[in-house]
């Protein structure tokens, strides 16, 4: 039997990837290499400032994992802690991905 929507998200990740997908990174699926300590610090200051945030069944995206049940919701919310995403913290990520621009081109294939 055919998992649909595996097989829809694989296939929307293939023609999303096409010509993208040939770096270091295709072979395992991670790029390991740990953060400079002031990116470390920087990203752990934004986080920390961050509102408290919960999660709920319209925080998706098409093809991702979905969980819309109440019950699970509550458990996701009080296991884990969530933070909102702030406009300084899109500021880092921006900055941290210009930084590195290179490195991250090497490990997707793009240089």
């Amino acid at each position: 039997m055919v998992n649909i929507p595996h097989h829809l998200s694989r296939l929307s990740w293939r023609v999303w990837s096409i010509g993208s997908d040939n770096g270091r990174i295709a072979k395992t699926g991670v790029a390991r290499e740990t953060l400079s300590p002031q990116w470390a610090a920087r990203f752990l200051a934004e986080l920390n400032e961050a509102p408290a945030d919960t999660i709920r069944p319209d925080d998706h995206l098409p093809g991702y994992f979905n969980e819309p049940r109440p019950a699970e919701m509550a458990y996701l919310n009080g296991l884990n802690e969530y933070r909102a995403v702030t406009p300084s913290l899109l500021a880092a990520l921006g900055e941290f991905l210009d930084e590195n621009r290179a490195r991250l081109d090497d490990y997707l294939g793009h240089s």
